[in-house]
């Protein structure tokens, strides 16, 4: 029997496989492992995108979404750094039975097990087992819609009752640079949909509104990122540990908890 906690990529079916990862499904995919010692020698990005809208993922998911125009008009921001991988979005999940925190994202808070990534035309999956739940998150982009859509599925392979919490963190642009436009945006939360804009965007972009939502209800919102992390270091999101309510005003990311 497969164990997905302890062995590495299957990879009887992969055609040029190269160590990490190769071609399945006659060239239409393509799948790769990771974890803590086995990583790409350089980012490996999948494009997806349709004509008006787009994100680059990598393995450590989500790199930049851009809405028209993927440099003018980014929603979160393009790191262009082909050795550290900082994603725009981070997925915490946290146990609050066991007040144990990890990451979806391979390269925030890993577990020791493998991730395994599948490139598709226009979506990437995600899979890995923690602490006895299997995770799958499939991201893609509908091909005549502005919208990113992110699809999380969990599944408990151990016989014990689980409560867990998805908190996800996202930085923001609404525009070219963060820098710029960071004091400029503005935010609210009403009915469970998060609207997002930049006040001073040119002419171009100036009534576009960006809008973060889930099926799941939205427990707690914060807007700024100081008041959130220990020192700024996003492998310890202390608000999310301690279970304090980190609702703030000051717009220069998004964490929402569901």
């Amino acid at each position: 029997k497969f164990n997905e906690e302890i062995l590495p990529l299957n990879i009887e079916n992969c055609e040029f496989f190269n160590g990490i990862g190769g071609f399945i499904n006659n060239g239409r995919e393509y799948i790769f492992a990771v974890n803590k010692e086995q990583k790409t020698p350089a980012l490996w990005s999948n494009d997806i995108s349709n004509k008006f809208f787009g994100s680059i993922v990598t393995e450590n998911m989500s790199d930049s979404t851009w809405s028209k125009n993927s440099r003018l008009n980014r929603l979160t921001p393009w790191n262009n750094n082909m050795v550290q991988n900082y994603p725009s979005e981070i997925f915490y999940v946290y146990d609050n039975d066991k007040k144990r925190i990890w990451s979806l994202n391979s390269g925030v808070i890993p577990n020791d097990n493998y991730y395994y990534i599948t490139y598709g035309f226009g979506y990437s999956k995600y899979r890995n087992v923690t602490d006895g739940i299997l995770q799958e998150t499939n991201i893609y982009i509908p091909s005549e819609e502005k919208v990113k859509i992110t699809d999380i599925r969990f599944k408990n392979i151990y016989d014990e009752e689980r409560n867990l919490n998805v908190v996800l963190y996202t930085t923001l642009v609404l525009g070219e640079d963060e820098f710029k436009t960071n004091k400029n945006l503005v935010g609210k939360l009403e009915n469970n949909i998060v609207y997002l804009k930049n006040v001073l965007a040119d002419s171009e972009f100036k009534d576009n509104i960006m809008y973060l939502s889930s099926n799941m209800k939205i427990k707690k919102l914060s807007f700024d990122k100081n008041d959130l992390f220990e020192n700024n270091d996003l492998t310890k999101p202390i608000k999310i540990l301690q279970g304090i309510d980190y609702y703030s005003n000051n717009v220069n990311c998004v964490c929402v908890e569901f």
